[in-house]
């Protein structure tokens, strides 16, 4: 998930340079509001990871610590889109979403060889406000789109399983408030005045998901904190009503 972090805002950012000026002069659609507005329903599903882990040493277990393993939490999205032309291929897009993410780590204690799984789950409502350009394909039209996100947590628990026992809760609460931006492509196609849309996405948090626990002193959580931001690549589906 780090490696593609990384990598997709670089291919982002490319097909937003790439708009060629027969864009800008409108001359991919004979009127700037050809492409008409749009408000829908989306609904996606959502691998969810961690975009940066600093500190691993809160998940370190066993005399011979070993390198948490991480693993990806499903999930789910969905809400409502609006899109609105602006000129030539370039239009924006509002979405509001319920959306949920996390994350997983698995460590084995070397002293005994028992798992320690570490799960975090959150579920957000999320603004997001993507910068889209539209561009024909056949009969059909692709975009690439990018812009930030706001989400607010509506709920999240952090639950430790060992050996068939669950403790909830270990590390103290989430913040309240997440930020960070989104990025990818989708595929339009017209069924009539209604248009099914695909998209691939991947957003990426700025923000440090973790609140300090009570049972830390600030000069404790600042050295053993692990920074998780959260990070989710998507799959969707929508319809325009």
């Amino acid at each position: 998930m780090l490696k593609t972090a990384r990598i997709m805002p670089v291919i982002a950012a490319v097909c937003i340079m790439m708009i060629p000026s027969a864009v800008q002069a409108g001359k991919w659609f004979p009127s700037h509001r050809t492409a008409r507005s749009l408000i829908g329903l989306r609904i996606g599903y959502n691998m969810a990871s961690f975009a940066q882990v600093d500190h691993l040493d809160l998940f370190q277990r066993g005399t011979v610590p070993g390198i948490p393993d991480e693993k990806t939490s499903p999930g789910f999205g969905c809400g409502i889109f609006g899109y609105i032309p602006l000129r030539g291929a370039l239009g924006l897009r509002f979405e509001i979403a319920y959306t949920t993410k996390g994350g997983e780590y698995e460590v084995t204690d070397y002293g005994d060889g028992s798992v320690y799984t570490f799960r975090f789950r959150t579920a957000y409502i999320e603004n997001a406000l993507l910068l889209e350009v539209r561009v024909p394909f056949g009969g059909l039209h692709t975009g690439a789109f990018l812009g930030p996100y706001f989400a607010r947590l509506m709920s999240g628990d952090i639950e430790l399983k060992h050996l068939g026992s669950n403790q909830y809760s270990y590390f103290g609460n989430y913040k309240k408030f997440d930020y960070g931006v989104t990025y990818g492509a989708r595929l339009e196609i017209p069924l009539g005045r209604t248009v099914l849309l695909c998209d691939v996405r991947f957003s990426i948090g700025f923000t440090d998901i973790l609140e300090k626990p009570i049972r830390f002193t600030y000069e404790e959580w600042k050295r053993i904190k692990p920074n998780l931001k959260n990070s989710v690549l998507a799959l969707g589906v929508g319809i325009s009503l």
